[in-house]
């Protein structure tokens, strides 16, 4: 008997989180999210457009020129003579 009634709790729980739905959130027929605000106007945010030029472009590869090592102290003239030398190369 036990064991029928842990059966049917398990079946309704897993029935009952399955296809649950949000007036909240949606997808458009472009395959994206649209959020509807709330009754107070507080909407869920979208982060989806996070990163480089709205997450459309690859991040492009910039070598790297010139290191700056650190050193105990003041290293001012030593980042001022790397900001000199990169100003000397090509845009």
């Amino acid at each position: 008997m036990l064991k029928k009634i842990l059966f049917i709790l398990l079946q309704l729980t897993g029935l009952s989180s399955f296809g649950q739905t949000s007036t909240l959130v949606a997808i458009n027929e472009n395959e994206k999210l649209i959020y509807t605000p709330d009754i107070k106007g507080n909407a869920i945010p979208d982060f989806s457009g996070v990163g480089y030029l709205n997450s459309d472009s690859v991040i492009p590869y910039v070598p790297t020129l010139i290191t700056v090592d650190s050193v105990t102290g003041d290293n001012t003239s030593n980042i001022q003579t790397a900001i000199n030398n990169l100003a000397s190369y090509p845009i």
